[in-house]
């Protein structure tokens, strides 16, 4: 097991053409860091086909996941969610 302790902002040069089976994302609230993680993921394929995208984020925020990742499950805690993304192709 592989842990990656990175901000946003460093993740960006450190990914390359990894993949991860386990994703976590906790970034600030409300500050579009969520749209911004979900975007790299996407954009750098960062996620293994079987793998899962975990975000922590404020319950209001808005954030647009593509067509073809399901949420598989959400938890609340107060304010916060906890949601846990798959790519779609893999729940057939």
């Amino acid at each position: 097991m592989q842990i990656v302790p990175k901000k946003l902002s460093q993740l960006k040069h450190f990914i390359g053409d990894q993949q991860f089976d386990y994703i976590f994302s906790d970034p600030p609230y409300e500050n579009g860091f969520i749209q911004e993680t979900i975007d790299l993921v996407v954009a750098h394929n960062a996620l293994a086909d079987d793998g899962v995208l975990v975000l922590e984020h404020h319950k209001d925020e808005a954030f647009t996941m593509p067509p073809e990742w399901e949420c598989i499950k959400e938890q609340k805690f107060g304010y916060t969610l906890v949601s846990y993304f798959v790519k779609h192709s893999e729940r057939s």
